[in-house]
């Protein structure tokens, strides 16, 4: 029986398909050393020195098993365990790092499963292999003299092979050890190091409820905390709807979270999606979530939507493109409008980071209803809806015609159809901060910059009414004005005092004291309207 070529057929296979896993791995890992220093280590995102030694140690160990494999052919089994091992440990990496983006939605890349099936496959053929070659007379192609096919300058001498092999795997072990051991210990110690933080160095948030008189009404710790301010709106039974990008540890990506918190702020769930949870986008600013028809609509500043039912979970998610969403709101039946700005044109074509003021409706399943971008104006950024369920839409006029420059609304049907629209010169008037839907079908507009003013329009965007309301310190600046503002102060006895304005200048003062279980977390980074009212806190460490 012919055993031998076989066998030897077998082994050149087995061979190269290891030599050629380990030369891919070290191109694949040496670019990505050259072109970026960031990676990823068991779910946590590493960058800087620490990203890029671990890169370099991963290009170095199939670099030291390539050599190995091409001096000592005959080792191909020892080899090939450690190989295993190695490639074992990075698809471990992988697969926690992709499950926790994505939440447990898939499992792991096609390349680490396919760089641990090839050691495993090649092991265990050696083993068949060596079973035959043991049947058939102890044939080792190997051997010298006895394998035609294989260089004899690459066969190593009794002498070497005894000698040289432990003496290079002993090295190698070195090498790993020395270039291995001290990248964990900066990991783990090192100052240097700000993408990384081992667990138990989380830093967590405070949520406060204060209702309509300043009274704490509870409180609630939750994991993370958020570089802006969060999201809150009304739950569909009453409860809250929070939403931010909050960050487990200090210095690491920050992850997506939407948490909804019973009337007495008990946690009822949270939906979570890391950074890179999707193929279309990388999650990054959030912009609102929005109660739509017993269910909530998470909108990211992109015009990447997600759709959540009541219980948290997701069911669709939609991106539309070249957006940065502004503003957005509920509609009726379930469907949302988003405003905001979208790239002109196509990425490789000039002029792409140039804008156009951009409306969108879409329904429940995210379906486009209707999608308008108007070269005339830009950054829509504020939208409401009037009780006969038209649009109101605020959007600015760039123009170097001091002239022309300012503020724009546009009055849209509930199937986009231009109704009126009517522009206030910034120079002249100021610039709008608010619109608001008034009684008998009129708006009610509030400028700011040229002193304070309420104006009152008409169904078809007439002016019916200017009224000049008392001057603020701010009245005569020019920029946008937020949402609400804040200040805080601290006091004895690990109390804040809060004032709160809004951008008319109504607000509150009041007083938060932080217990035992809100002990070290007095920064506050968020204070937030609530629908009853009240406010929602957030404070960190």
């Amino acid at each position: 029986m012919m055993i031998k070529p076989e066998t030897d057929t077998i082994d050149t296979i087995f061979h190269y398909s290891l030599l050629g896993l380990f030369l891919f791995s070290s191109v694949s890992f040496i670019f990505l050393f050259v072109i970026n220093w960031e990676t990823w280590f068991f779910g946590t995102r590493l960058e800087g020195f620490s990203a890029g030694i671990l890169l370099f140690i991963k290009f170095l160990i199939p670099t030291i098993l390539a050599f190995l494999l091409v001096k000592y052919p005959d080792k191909i089994t020892i080899i090939t365990m450690a190989a295993l091992a190695v490639f074992g440990i990075i698809f471990l990496d992988s697969s926690v790092t992709i499950q926790k983006n994505t939440a447990g939605k898939d499992f792991a890349g096609i390349i680490p499963v396919v760089s641990v099936l090839v050691p495993a496959l090649i092991l265990a053929g050696s083993f068949l292999a060596g079973r035959i070659r043991k049947r058939d007379g102890g044939f080792n192609p190997h051997a010298r003299d006895t394998d035609p096919h294989l260089p004899t300058a690459a066969l190593p001498t009794p002498y070497r092979y005894r000698n040289g092999d432990t003496l290079m795997f002993a090295l190698a072990g070195v090498i790993v050890a020395f270039l291995v051991g001290p990248v964990v210990l900066s990991l783990l110690f090192s100052p240097m190091n700000t993408g990384f933080s081992p667990a138990g160095d989380s830093v967590d948030s405070l949520l406060t409820k204060i209702d309509t008189i300043g009274t704490t009404e509870w409180q609630t710790r939750v994991r993370g905390y958020s570089d802006s301010p969060l999201i809150v709106s009304r739950s569909v039974d009453g409860g809250f709807i929070i939403g931010g990008m909050f960050r487990p540890f200090a210095g690491t990506d920050a992850d997506l979270n939407v948490m909804k918190l019973s009337t007495a702020g008990d946690p009822d769930w949270n939906f979570q999606r890391g950074t890179f949870a999707y193929r279309e986008t990388n999650l990054g600013a959030l912009q609102d979530v929005l109660p739509t028809a017993e269910e909530y609509t998470v909108i990211m500043a992109d015009g990447f939507v997600i759709r959540l039912d009541a219980a948290g979970n997701e069911l669709w998610h939609h991106r539309y493109p070249n957006a940065v969403v502004q503003s957005s709101i509920s509609l009726p039946g379930g469907g949302y409008l988003m405003t905001g700005e979208v790239h002109k044109g196509n990425p490789s074509e000039p002029g792409w980071y140039s804008f156009e003021g951009w409306m969108l409706a879409a329904d429940r399943q995210g379906n486009i209803l209707w999608e308008k971008s108007e070269k005339d104006f830009v950054n829509c950024r504020r939208a409401y809806q009037s009780p006969q369920g038209d649009i109101l839409v605020s959007c600015s006029v760039a123009d170097q015609d001091p002239e022309k420059a300012g503020s724009y609304i546009i009055a849209l049907d509930s199937q986009g159809n231009y109704l009126w629209n009517r522009t206030f010169v910034e120079k002249n008037d100021g610039i709008v901060y608010s619109i608001l839907p008034s009684g008998n079908m009129t708006t009610e507009v509030n400028l700011r910059g040229e002193g304070e003013k309420k104006i009152l329009l008409d169904p078809q965007g007439n002016v019916i009414n200017e009224v000049l309301l008392p001057m603020k310190p701010d009245s005569f600046s020019h920029q946008f004005v937020p949402d609400i503002s804040f200040s805080t102060e601290p006091h004895a006895g690990n109390r804040t005092r809060i004032s709160v304005e809004g951008p008319s200048g109504q607000g509150i003062v009041f007083m938060i004291e932080f217990f035992e279980n809100g002990e070290g977390l007095s920064r506050i980074y968020s204070v937030k309207p609530t629908s009853d009212g009240g406010y929602l806190v957030a404070s960190s460490a």
